[in-house]
């Protein structure tokens, strides 16, 4: 956890790798809502629930499912989303509940409305309508609460670096008016998606290659928004976290972890 005013850090979770309460196996994403924090413990099969200030960790257990996962999501009814890459299906947990139910993709690779190939990012509006960053098949696909299939709504399936294209998209996030956030990982870019729209905007990394500028990304993958607008991309393999502080193409922009 880290003061972004003056980058100290201010608390560390975790020590040694293990599988205690406190410990740690190969966290790969978190998620914070309300006052809780959750952490996708990968290599120990589990999330884990924790106090906002590190305190009184609890266990949603796995059940091995979540070794091939790198992304989750809480929706506002405390429902987890855990999209696995390798199993091709995005799974959803009650609160409190060990048990998971499918919620989209067959478990098969496959190109169909109703498939996946190794999905990422997933994201859940307010009225539960699920995007998921359709990895592979270089498209974001969209699924109604309760649909059996999904829509494609960014990407045409074929990889590529126009603006009508995605390249192995990983991150994703929507905002209140539907503009889709793509990090858009094998292009080093992230690209706004509108509603209904062909094809998106290149707001940061538009050269499309790698680099350590502070405009340039080598594979951009996890994003959040603050409460303030601003936008946080985990710049995987530059080691770094920026934070865009406005979400236009004249938008300033600086390395903040």
């Amino acid at each position: 956890m880290v003061n972004l005013s003056s980058l100290a850090v201010i608390r560390i979770l975790g020590s040694v790798q293990g599988s205690g309460a406190y410990q740690f196996y190969s966290p790969d994403d978190v998620f914070i809502i309300d006052t809780s924090l959750y952490i996708l413990d990968i290599g120990n099969y589990r999330i884990q629930k924790w106090s906002i200030n590190g305190t009184n960790p609890s266990t949603i257990p796995g059940n091995g499912t979540f070794a091939s996962s790198y992304f989750m999501f809480i929706d506002k009814n405390n429902n987890t989303y855990v999209s696995l890459f390798q199993n091709h299906k995005v799974i959803r947990f009650a609160p409190n509940s060990a048990n998971f139910t499918t919620v989209a993709g067959t478990g098969t690779a496959g190109a169909a409305s109703n498939q996946f190939n190794n999905p990422y990012g997933v994201f859940l509006d307010n009225n539960l309508t699920m995007y998921v960053s359709d990895h592979l098949n270089n498209r974001i696909q969209k699924w109604l609460f309760g649909a059996s299939s999904g829509s494609t709504v960014a990407g045409n399936g074929t990889a590529g670096s126009s603006l009508a294209q995605l390249y192995n998209p990983s991150g994703i996030v929507v905002d209140q008016n539907g503009y889709m956030y793509i990090a858009d990982g094998g292009n080093n870019r992230i690209v706004r998606w509108a509603p209904n729209a062909s094809s998106g905007v290149c707001i940061v990394g538009c050269t499309g290659t790698s680099g350590t500028n502070v405009n340039q990304f080598n594979y951009p993958g996890y994003m959040a928004f603050d409460s303030n607008g601003s936008l946080y991309v985990s710049d995987i393999d530059n080691n770094r976290v920026q934070k865009f502080q406005s979400l236009d193409n004249q938008s300033k922009n600086s390395i903040v972890c």
